[in-house]
C-alpha cells in the first residue's frame, strides 16, 4: 500500500509520509527499491530529496554498496546536497 502511495498519491505530503514509513523498514528490499525509484522518478524535488536521505540512512544501517550518484547528479539543484 505504501509503495502504491509513493508512486500514485497526488498529495506531496502523502508521498513524503510514505517515504518516511518505508525508510523504517531497512530489511524490506521491496521498500528499498521503491525508495530508490522515488529518488529518480518523483515529480516533486522535496520527495526526491527525502527519498535520497532515506536511502542513505538505510545504507548506513546495511552493508555499503548502493550510492546515490544518480540523485546527486540530478539537474535540479534542490535534490542535491548543498
Amino acid at each position: 500500500m505504501l509503495r502504491y502511495l509513493l508512486v500514485y498519491d497526488d498529495d506531496v505530503l502523502g508521498r513524503i509520509e510514505a517515504v518516511d514509513v518505508l525508510a523504517r523498514r531497512p530489511g524490506d528490499q521491496a521498500a528499498l527499491n521503491a525508495l530508490i525509484l522515488s529518488t529518480r522518478n518523483d515529480k516533486f524535488w522535496a520527495v526526491r530529496a527525502r527519498a535520497v536521505d532515506a536511502v542513505g540512512a538505510v545504507g548506513k544501517r546495511r552493508e555499503p554498496g548502493h550510492d546515490c550518484t544518480d540523485a546527486r547528479r540530478h539537474p535540479r539543484s534542490r535534490c542535491r546536497d548543498p
